[in-house]
Parts: C-alpha cells; structure tokens; sequence
C-alpha cells in the first residue's frame, strides 16, 4: 500500500488550548499527551520472518513480522508511556500468506483479536476478496473499522464509517480514514471486484470536522 500515512488524526482539545509542543516528555499542565502507533502491510505472516529491506547500507536481511512480536513491542510502549497510546492497524492484513488466501482472511480473525488494536483502515489488498468479504472480515474484529472513500461500486453505500474517535485518557482522539485512492490505476481489476475507491481531497475537511465535534 501507499508509503503514505493514510490516516488524519484530530485532537479534540479545548479551544482555548494552546499549541500541543513538538518536542517529546511530559505534556504542559492541561495537555494530555498521546502517542499514536501504527503498523502496515502485516500481509497475513502471523509468524517473524525473515524480509529484504534497502537502505542507505544497501540490501540487507531483517526479522519482520510477527503479531505476538508486534503485541510485545506495543505492550512495552504503552507501559512506558502510561497507557496513552493510540494503536492503529493501516490495512494490507489480511491477504498476503497462505493462511490468508485459503480462508480470505477469515483464519486471521481470531489472531487479529489478540492484537491490541483500537481501530483499523481497510487498505489496498484487503479489497482484493470482494466487498462482501471484506464486509465479513471487518465486522468480526471487535474494534472500529473506518474508512471515508471505499463505497460498493454497485451500490455507491459507503462500507465502513468514515471515522473513529476514542477518548484516551481524557483526550478525545478523532481518526478519519482513507484508503489508497489508486488501486483502480495499480492493481488488476480482477483484486478488485466492487469496491471503488475515491479520492479524499477537500471532501476529507468535513470528515475532520465531524470527528472534532460542534464548533472544532
């Protein structure tokens, strides 16, 4: 999927509130700080395996992968950070190994349960089953599936809500979601199968709006 963060996240904060400092530590008095986590591209591999990685050193092989390694690391940071930590899932998850495929990411449900995530965006690969499936897959997570721009290209309805708000502690955390818009330029149509993506644009500021709430 696009290297892109696809995902806007709104801090629903007094208005009077100042600026939120860039700098990391504790947040000023009346602040809650909250630090976001996010993975892509997990593709299935339930297990750590090796993958090719390029860097500036060049080509080299590192342990990628894993949901119970994956779990570990964000159980240890939100123990360091207090508990406020946001953790989202960026899509490409559930197509991509052969457990996936064989069940089109059913056998994935029960291990995805066991990760602690908040909330999820469907991304390019997760339409390559149709959009019933996909569908079936996402409401048996037991956490918020959003996405503004993936409505059934038969239907024009819209197949997830179009964003998530979570309030960590104390902190309303708004989240609008948009899928990779070029999977009809990119991929066989075939992986594709009703689902029409859409470009986010200006339409994503109302969406931004809506997860502030009245007069954000």
């Amino acid at each position: 999927m696009s290297r892109r963060l696809p995902l806007a996240v709104v801090l629903a904060l007094p208005a009077c509130a100042p600026k939120a400092p860039e700098a990391t530590g504790p947040a000023p008095a009346g602040l809650t700080k909250v630090t976001v986590l996010y993975v892509a591209d997990l593709h299935g591999q339930i297990d750590p395996h090796p993958e090719l990685s390029w860097g500036p050193g060049g080509e080299r092989t590192e342990l990628a992968g894993g949901f119970a390694r994956i779990t570990a690391a964000v159980d240890k940071i939100r123990a360091e950070e207090g508990g406020e930590v946001l953790f989202l899932d960026a899509g490409d998850t559930i197509q991509g190994s052969g457990l996936a495929a064989l069940s089109k990411g059913e056998a994935l449900v029960d291990p995805l349960q066991a990760m602690p995530f908040d909330g999820a965006l469907p991304g390019n690969w997760e339409v390559a089953y149709g959009p019933q499936v996909l569908r079936e897959r996402m409401v048996l997570l037991d956490y918020p599936v959003f996405a503004a721009n993936i409505p059934d290209g038969a239907s024009g309805e819209r197949l997830f809500p179009a964003t998530m708000l979570k309030e960590v502690r104390g902190a309303k955390v708004g989240v609008s979601g948009y899928a990779d818009p070029d999977v009809p330029l990119r991929q066989p149509p075939g992986l594709q199968r009703g689902p029409d993506l859409q470009r986010g644009g200006p339409a994503a500021r109302p969406r931004h709006r809506a997860a502030r709430g009245p007069g954000r």
